[in-house]
């Protein structure tokens, strides 16, 4: 049993050690760990999400014991996987889990999961396929999925589409390591999705948009969703990579994660200056987000490779590649 001590763990640590821990089939223990399914809202139905692929699976059990969470892992099957993801959970969070083993086996897998595909806890899917899985690639990882439907927090019933293909293992990191050391980051454009808002809201914040990038209003577009089960609203800048799209999102939930309305769509106002000050720090500072970084961890322990000073200005990232290093 392997040991991952982090600093102040948090949800994304726990989602890391379980998926590299079934990648590498080593079991774990994360002490302090199960504070963070009494204090994230959302973890609980996240990591009962696992728990039933695990069972269903039949690749691994976790365990609660004292202040711990242990994870006890089996091989993962490749095939074709049908998943049911809860309304308070997350579609993304699910694959993300379950991608770096399934990369392991020898021949393609696909999964299909029903749920959330939109929420603040998670990446919305358009970042899977145009970041983060442009950088497993140049790792040897290469990946595909697509949003089939929307699904926003609360109200679940979207769905996503992906597949995995077996880890391709290199020795030619120079793409990846240009991506991470040279990204050339700049603004490309943003984009507004609202579904049952009024429309007004959009408009207002397309203005917002335009004003805090200093961009021309059709660089910043809205895309209104017409058949999700509920309200949903979500902000996306996409910047300019020497490797492909990087994605920073805003989600705003309408329901808290017991499922109850906590916020009424007809009555609604976005502050959008906090989301504008993140993506201009993200191009000032020219240096890629640590949340991207954190989710890169378990492929680039995998591969056996980081990029030079990889992870020197993404502290949380740095803290998860130290801990989990000991899997390698």
């Amino acid at each position: 049993m392997i040991v991952l001590n982090f600093d102040a763990p948090d949800w994304i640590s726990v989602r890391l050690s379980i998926a590299l821990s079934l990648a590498m089939r080593k079991p774990v223990t994360l002490p302090g760990a199960a504070r963070v399914l009494d204090d994230t809202p959302h973890a609980r139905a996240l990591i009962g999400d696992i728990e039933t692929f695990l069972s269903c699976a039949g690749c691994g059990s976790i365990a609660v014991e004292e202040d711990a969470i242990i994870f006890r892992p089996e091989t993962i099957p490749g095939g074709r996987y049908r998943i049911a993801s809860g309304p308070c959970a997350s579609a993304v969070e699910l694959l993300l889990a379950m991608a770096p083993a399934l990369s392991m086996r020898d021949f393609q897998s696909r999964l299909t999961i029903r749920g959330v595909t939109h929420a603040s806890q998670s990446h919305p899917t358009v970042f899977l396929n145009e970041t983060l899985f442009q950088f497993t690639d140049a790792l040897g990882f290469p990946f595909f999925s697509a949003l089939v439907r929307y699904g926003f927090f609360g109200t679940g019933n979207g769905s996503l589409d992906a597949k995995i293909y077996p880890r391709t293992h290199t020795n030619d990191f120079s793409r990846f390591d240009e991506a991470v050391c040279s990204p050339t980051l700049a603004l490309a454009g943003a984009r507004i999705t609202v579904s049952k808002l009024p429309g007004d809201i959009a408009r207002e914040e397309k203005r917002i948009l335009s004003e805090g990038f200093g961009t021309p209003d059709e660089r910043v577009s809205i895309i209104e969703v017409m058949d999700a089960a509920g309200p949903g609203h979500s902000v996306n800048a996409y910047l300019h990579s020497a490797i492909g799209a990087i994605v920073v999102t805003d989600t705003f939930d309408f329901f808290d994660a017991t499922g109850e309305r906590i916020v009424d769509p007809a009555r609604l106002g976005f502050d959008l200056q906090p989301f504008v000050d993140s993506v201009r720090a993200i191009i000032d500072t020219q240096r890629l987000p640590d949340f991207l970084l954190r989710e890169l961890v378990p492929y680039c322990i995998i591969a056996g490779h980081t990029a030079p000073g990889m992870f020197e200005n993404a502290p949380d990232a740095a803290r998860d590649f130290a801990a989990l290093q000991k899997l390698a």
